[in-house]
Order: structure tokens, then sequence, then C-alpha cells
């Protein structure tokens, strides 16, 4: 959560949902002793948690809400980046299980441990295995948890998929002067081309459509038959 008190803004991050870009440009109105520990800065892997209340980049609303009681009221409001949940989790599944990060742990570690080629089919099976006892790997929780608590006329949301227009609408609408947008979206080439493939498996509709069923309706986004 990024906390810009003199706006009395704070930001609420889902991954993989362009939250690089609002970080840049709210990060000159955050403060010292509500950033990360150490130096903030705009380099290497992470940069963006050195500008997050005590680094907790991705931290959901109530997982916060009592670390930042004595700073925030009503008065705050919330911005939230959502995505349409097909290319949100095509996108989660992309970074954080079909592809091998090296990493020593977490999610990412153990599934190409369950799985030895990372495939979606897989995966399933992987999610049935370890939903209940890990609700904060990758892609296991929805959009909605991240915001649910936020009294709703508190909260601001941007869709990703009109992400300049909408912000630029928020931010300008909350005080926040922009004089450019940040571009940090660029999916890429074999990206995207993942992207659509992955939305072909005959499971995939599916299995977004029951787990993420209450961020279709909160969010306002359409759902496919199956």
């Amino acid at each position: 959560m990024i906390l810009c008190p003199d706006y009395k803004i704070a930001l609420i991050h889902i991954y993989k949902t362009g939250g690089s870009s609002l970080t840049r440009i709210l990060s000159e109105f955050t403060q010292d002793g509500l950033r990360g520990p150490g130096t903030p800065t705009f380099q290497g892997d992470g940069w963006q948690a050195t500008w997050h209340f005590k680094g907790m980049q991705h931290a959901k609303f109530c997982e916060i809400e009592n670390k930042v009681s004595a700073i925030v009221d009503r008065d705050w409001s919330y911005i939230v980046v959502c995505r349409d949940p097909y290319d949100w989790f095509a996108s989660v599944f992309y970074e954080f299980y079909y592809t091998d990060r090296s990493w020593l742990k977490g999610s990412n570690f153990l599934f190409g441990r369950y799985s030895k080629n990372r495939s979606f089919e897989d995966f399933i099976d992987f999610y049935n295995d370890f939903k209940a006892g890990y609700p904060n790997f990758w892609g296991f929780s929805t959009q909605l948890s991240f915001v649910r608590g936020i009294p709703l006329d508190q909260l601001k949301v941007i869709k990703f998929e009109h992400y300049e227009v909408n912000a630029r609408s928020v931010l300008e609408q909350l005080g926040i002067p922009v004089p450019g947008m940040y571009h940090e979206l660029q999916k890429g080439t074999e990206k995207r081309d993942f992207t659509s493939f992955i939305k072909q498996h005959p499971k995939f509709i599916k299995f977004v459509a029951e787990i993420f069923e209450e961020d279709f309706a909160f969010f306002d986004y359409t759902m496919e038959s199956f």
C-alpha cells in the first residue's frame, strides 16, 4: 500500500494490473516513515516495494488495515486497478507459474517441483491441492479480496483496459497533478501470444469463471459461457 497523506490517498496494488505506473506517479507524494525500509529507488527488482508502507507492496486491505489505522481515516480514498479476470489470470499464470523464475522458494518454485512441464492442467491440480493452506500464493485469491472491507464510497476503481484515461480521471479528481503517464504496461509479443494461447485451453475459461466469479460481478466484467 502506498500512502500519500497530504492528499489522503492510499493505493492498493494488485499484482499484474500496472501498479508500477501508479507507483511512479504517487511516489513523490509519499513521506519518510511511510515507505519501505532503506532508501527508495526506481532501479532493480522489487523497486516498487521501496515506496510502499513497510514494503508491503501487494498487501490486502484486511492485512494492513490495523497497521495504518492511526494514519488512514474515513476522509481517505483508496485507489485500486482491476483487470478482466481472464486476462489477469493469464498474466499471473504466465509470470508466476509457466515461466521458471529460478526462485528457491515460494509458489513458482513449488509448482516447478510439482509439474515438470509447468502445464495449465497440472496447475489446476496444484491449485486444488494447495488452495486451502496457501491462500496468498499468486493467483490463489480474487482481486476483490484485496479491497474487501473498504467502504464503497472511499474506493476509486481504475480499469486496466482503460488505464490511462481512468487513471488520469481518478487522480485529477483527487487533486493529484498528472503531467504524463508512465508506460509500464507493455506485454511484449511473447506474453501476448501466450495469453491468446492459454485462453484457448478447454479448461481455462471454466476454471477462471469459477474461481474468480466474485470479480466478474463486483468489477463488472463479462463472464463467458462454458
